[in-house]
C-alpha cells in the first residue's frame, strides 16, 4: 500500500507538473501568438502607408505626365503650324523666284544693250579724247616752235 500511496503521489505529482507545463506553453503559445499578431499588424500598417505614398507617388505623376502631354500636344501644334506657315512662304518666294526668272532675261536685255551703247560711246570718247590730244600736242609742239623762232 505504501508503494500504491508513493506511486499515487507520484502521479499527482506528474500530472500537476503537466499541468503546469501546459498552462506555460499555452501561456508562450499566447504571447508568442500575440509577438507574431503584433508583427503582422506593423508590417500590415507599414505597407499600408507604403501603399498610400506609392499612389499618391502615381497620382502625381499622372498629373505631371497629363501636363507634360498637353504641352508637348500644345508645342506640336504650334511647331505645325510654323511648319505650315514656313512652307507657305517657301512656296511663295518660289513663285516669286521663278518669276523673276523668267522676267530678267526681258528686263535685262535692254539694259545690256543700253551698257553695250554705253561702252560704243565711251570708247568713241577715248578715241576723240585720244585725236584731240595728239592735236593739241600738235599745236602745242608748233607754239612752241614759232616761240623759239621768235
Amino acid at each position: 500500500p505504501k508503494l500504491e500511496s508513493a506511486l499515487a503521489a507520484a502521479k499527482a505529482e506528474l500530472k500537476g507538473l503537466l499541468d503546469s507545463q501546459e498552462v506555460v506553453i499555452k501561456e508562450e503559445e499566447e504571447r508568442q501568438n500575440a509577438i507574431a499578431s503584433q508583427l503582422i499588424a506593423d508590417t500590415r500598417s507599414e505597407l499600408q502607408e507604403k501603399e498610400k505614398q506609392l499612389v499618391l507617388q502615381i497620382e502625381d505623376e499622372r498629373k505631371r505626365l497629363t501636363l507634360l502631354m498637353e504641352s508637348c500636344g500644345q508645342q506640336e501644334d504650334s511647331l505645325r503650324k510654323q511648319i505650315h506657315y514656313l512652307r507657305t512662304e517657301t512656296e511663295a518666294l518660289d513663285r516669286r523666284h521663278e518669276q523673276l526668272a523668267s522676267t530678267l532675261p526681258a528686263v535685262s536685255q535692254p539694259l545690256l544693250q543700253q551698257l553695250n551703247e554705253l561702252q560704243k560711246t565711251a570708247r568713241y570718247q577715248e578715241q576723240q579724247y585720244g585725236e584731240l590730244q595728239a592735236i593739241r600736242r600738235e599745236k602745242i609742239a608748233r607754239l612752241e616752235a614759232e616761240l623759239v623762232r621768235l
